[in-house]
């Protein structure tokens, strides 16, 4: 029983090294395409890059931090999702309907459930979160493709 909580919490962990990577060399090729094609007055690409290096440091430097941030951001994600699911349900009719009510009120408890525990749930909770969410969300386009046959 306590596999899927450390298991989780060390997914959570390398996810937000890896992200950390991915934005710190992305920063660092767009500062060296900005240097190549010497776009100096290309404000608003040094902005993004100094963000994104920014961002990626701060992920490589505090992976627990970033896992919480991370979680609050995805919590909200989730809140707009289930929103969406449920407006975007009002749009069908039967077994489609009731997929779409159905994620997109299970998307708002997922993003209640992750804001009452916040932040002791911003380590773990995210990557079973995410399998839950990516099971329904997949559940939803099967069943709207159904649909369309």
């Amino acid at each position: 029983m306590m596999f899927i909580p450390k298991f989780s919490t060390y997914a959570s962990i390398a996810f937000e090294v890896l992200l950390g990577w991915i934005f710190t060399l992305g920063a660092l090729f767009l500062i060296l395409l900005l240097f190549v094609f010497k776009l100096k007055k290309a404000v608003l690409m040094w902005v993004v890059a100094i963000l994104f290096l920014i961002t990626g440091l701060y992920f490589l430097l505090n992976p627990l931090s970033a896992a919480k941030l991370m979680t609050w951001i995805f919590a909200a994600l989730t809140l707009i999702n289930g929103i969406a699911a449920i407006f975007q349900s009002f749009f069908f009719s039967g077994r489609v309907k009731t997929v779409f009510l159905v994620n997109g009120l299970i998307g708002i408890l997922f993003a209640v459930m992750i804001w009452a525990n916040w932040p002791l749930s911003g380590i773990s909770f995210i990557g079973i979160l995410l399998g839950i969410n990516l099971f329904l969300t997949g559940l939803t386009h099967l069943m709207f493709r159904r649909k369309d046959s």
